[in-house]
């Protein structure tokens, strides 16, 4: 199986558009890998799965996985403007971990609460949290699914070879 990787966003905390940052991008974290068969998995949900979801209304996946490593503002801030959400047929899985008493939907509705954000909340039927690895063939995810304290959860996606994914590494200082 073959694997595509595209860097939708790579920034953290806030969206930083403009001339500076062309290089490497201004959208948060948001990171696209498909395989030859359409199939699509998003990791994290930040500002850059905005443009990622004009690109996949075209391409018409099948289906899409979203695993969001943690659900801090700047790795959920996008979903709101993701496409395919309101897309009649859309398959939209979103895993994820959230803090102890806390489901996925909640948080993610929170963010689109009436008196903030003008667009109904996300429709129920695509949400899912787990505290086991979320099933979704053909990615698969670490069998240790927790969230101890908010921290992130690194994604190690198999197919004919691995790649992995680390978000918010903080560095000693």
């Amino acid at each position: 199986m073959s694997l595509s990787i595209t860097f939708w966003g790579t920034r953290g905390t806030i969206p930083v558009p403009g001339a500076r940052t062309t290089r490497y991008g201004g959208n948060t974290s948001c990171v696209a890998v498909r395989d030859n068969t359409g199939r699509c998995l998003v990791l994290d949900a930040g500002t850059g799965i905005r443009g990622l979801g004009a690109e996949l209304r075209k391409a018409a996946p099948s289906r899409v996985d979203v695993l969001l490593s943690h659900v801090h503002w700047d790795h959920i801030q996008g979903m709101p403007f993701f496409p395919l959400l309101y897309a009649d047929g859309s398959d939209i899985r979103i895993h994820g971990p959230t803090p102890a008493g806390v489901s996925l939907q909640s948080v993610l509705e929170r963010q689109m609460d009436p008196a903030v954000f003008p667009v109904p909340p996300l429709p129920a039927r695509r949400g899912s949290r787990s505290k086991r690895s979320p099933q979704a063939p053909p990615w698969k995810f670490p069998a240790s699914w927790s969230n101890p304290a908010g921290s992130p959860i690194p994604a190690e996606l198999s197919a004919s070879r691995s790649r992995r994914q680390a978000v918010d590494r903080r560095w000693p200082t």
